[in-house]
């Protein structure tokens, strides 16, 4: 088949930085990554905490099933919340799923229900209290995530979206090293509790950047064509992928692919839960999803969670070397989970994953060795050695499993089943949490070492997984990919070519 793209014209600059139209479609897109932002500020504040005396004083030392329940209580009220995520995105769209999660509409658009989380949170007096402020933390952020990570997606130019998507990743990554590191900092301030509720009540920052960006952005154009508000997304998409010109062959035929593809799924009653496993490519679809969703959270297994457990079986007890480890774990996770979004249109999604989940294993095992010689020897050196490898595990965790776990799962899905396959993912990688949460601690204390055994087979299954289901995307429109599926499942619509733009993607 011909490759039909290649032949698009657009009149934007091949740099983005040097065209009008692309750097107001880049600076929307940076500022919705601050809804992944605040997601992964939280992700390393209980690693933080559990290597601060304050903290651990202020509670009684935690661990085991106490510990487990305090680092999952954020995903207990999350997993309900997913089926409603996908209800507001579909109906409201995806800003007024990105401001509801973020304001909460009990405080009048007034306070960020995310931040009321973490004022109870920071001012916790108790265990209980700590743990209902993480509740309502967790009832509510999942919806700017989802809704961002839709967003970004469906308002990225096409030459952008890979690159613009993967980002997505590095901005977790960054919350990340920013929560890391605010801990750290605050782990001097030894004569005050405010030492951990101060980096507490930073999680606030986060959601008030995306709620005002919600406020003032754009809407998703395949949301506004699926309610039948074509001019405003024509409007959209010259804007900001034509320089405002509405006769810009990109723009003109995107507009048609993207009406095409949503007049086809209006007219199969696609769009229901139902449709998420009604067709063969669908089923595929979703499994893969399944597999990305809990990949980055069961493939590192509890080194991710309980970073300063790991580190004192290995004797490296200090806090401030732990949380220094911490914080520069959560910086290097940044750069090479860069490097991976970098790599997404040159290597390709499906060897990046390969490549990552083989490295995974077999620095995994390096790791289960050496934390069994520290047991038996309790030499120094295998600590600093089971560190440094430590850190080339996450290297490899993170340039397909971070740099490309949000780009791959949307990028897969038709519009009419994407925010419910999303909000799915997002309830399947919270129930993989909330598990890992509760029983790592456990598994550690009782089989220490020999509880990594269990995610070197989970690695392997993983492995097999994405040789034979995974199947590579770049290149191609959203649109398009989501052709691919239908084909291999025997079900795809026809009027939709699947060639790739890589030639030359949309550029003549």
């Amino acid at each position: 088949m011909e490759d039909k793209t290649t032949h698009w014209k657009n009149n934007t600059h091949p740099n983005w930085w040097m065209d009008p139209g692309l750097r107001k479609n880049t600076g929307w897109i940076v500022l919705l990554y601050f809804g992944s932002f605040a997601v992964g500020y939280d992700s390393s504040l209980m690693s933080g905490f559990q290597a601060m005396p304050q903290w651990n004083k202020s509670f009684n030392n935690p661990s085991g099933v106490r510990l487990g329940l305090i680092s999952a209580s954020l995903s207990f009220a999350t997993i309900p919340m997913f089926p409603l995520i996908s209800w507001v995105c579909d109906t409201y769209g995806r800003r007024w799923a990105i401001i509801l999660g973020s304001i909460g509409t009990v405080c009048s658009f007034l306070l960020s229900s995310i931040i009321v989380g973490a004022i109870i949170t920071c001012l916790s007096k108790n265990e209980g209290m700590f743990i209902a402020g993480r509740v309502v933390t967790g009832v509510f952020y999942c919806f700017p995530y989802a809704a961002c990570s839709c967003l970004i997606n469906e308002l990225a130019h096409p030459r952008l979206r890979g690159i613009s998507a993967a980002f997505l990743t590095i901005a977790y990554q960054f919350g990340s090293a920013v929560g890391a590191w605010s801990t750290f900092a605050c782990l001097f301030w030894e004569s005050s509790d405010w030492s951990w509720r101060l980096p507490a009540l930073l999680q606030a920052c986060g959601p008030l950047v995306v709620v005002v960006t919600a406020l003032l952005g754009p809407e998703s154009p395949r949301f506004l064509l699926s309610k039948f508000k074509g001019q405003q997304a024509l409007d959209i998409l010259a804007k900001f992928h034509a320089n405002g010109d509405y006769d810009d062959e990109l723009v003109q035929r995107e507009f048609q692919q993207i009406s095409e593809h949503i007049q086809k799924e209006r007219a199969n009653k696609s769009g229901s839960w139902s449709s998420l496993i009604a067709t063969p490519a669908n089923r595929r679809r979703l499994l893969i999803v399944c597999v990305v969703a809990s990949g980055l959270v069961v493939t590192t297994g509890p080194i991710s969670a309980y970073l300063p457990i790991i580190l004192r079986s290995v004797g490296i007890k200090n806090p401030i070397h732990i949380s220094a480890v911490n914080g520069a774990l959560a910086i290097f996770n940044v750069f090479t989970t860069m490097m991976g979004g970098l790599c997404v249109d040159k290597v390709g999604r499906r060897p990046l994953f390969l490549i990552s989940t083989t490295g995974i294993l077999i620095t995994y095992t390096v790791i289960t060795i050496l934390a069994a010689e520290f047991a038996r020897t309790q030499a120094p050196p295998l600590g600093i050695a089971f560190v440094i490898m430590l850190f080339l595990c996450y290297g490899m965790r993170n340039i397909a499993w971070a740099g490309v776990s949000e780009l791959y799962p949307v990028e897969i899905l038709p519009f009419s089943i994407r925010s419910k396959a999303v909000s799915f993912g997002m309830m399947v990688t919270t129930a993989s949490t909330t598990i890992s949460a509760f029983l790592n601690p456990i598994g550690l204390r009782s089989l220490q070492w020999r509880f990594y055994f269990v995610f070197l087979a989970i690695q392997t299954i993983y492995l097999l997984l994405i040789w034979w289901f995974f199947i590579e995307t770049k290149g191609r429109t959203i649109e398009q990919v989501s052709v691919i599926f239908d084909e291999l499942g025997g079900d795809a619509p026809p009027g939709l070519d699947t060639e790739s733009e890589e030639k030359d993607p949309y550029l003549s």
